[in-house]
């Protein structure tokens, strides 16, 4: 199931190259399909709020982070690679404005 699922992922997001909208619906979609599938699974919930985030979709990342808090039982393992990826995020911003 997950193998199938990562493969369509790759096929949408190398669509996304040719009609951007349509392409974000279609993985959007995807991403709803597998963490209703996979609702315990936080390394998903943290790959389609990293999707919404690089895509610009801030208002969804708050909606996805807030049903990942409901869906998990134990959120630790979850807020602590939120909290990376977060990280991460600053730091870009940090090296693009020439911070060392």
């Amino acid at each position: 199931d997950e193998a199938l699922w990562k493969e369509c992922l790759q096929c949408e997001e190398k669509a996304m190259e040719e009609d951007k909208v349509t392409g974000l619906k279609r993985v959007e979609r995807l991403y709803e399909v597998a963490c209703k599938k996979w609702a315990e699974e936080e390394d998903m919930w943290i790959a389609y709020i990293a999707f919404e985030r690089d895509n610009g979709r801030f208002e969804n990342v708050k909606k996805v982070y807030s049903r990942a808090v409901h869906a998990l039982k134990d959120i630790s393992g979850f807020e602590e690679k939120y909290n990376l990826l977060q990280a991460k995020v600053i730091y870009g911003v940090f090296v693009q404005q020439g911070g060392n």
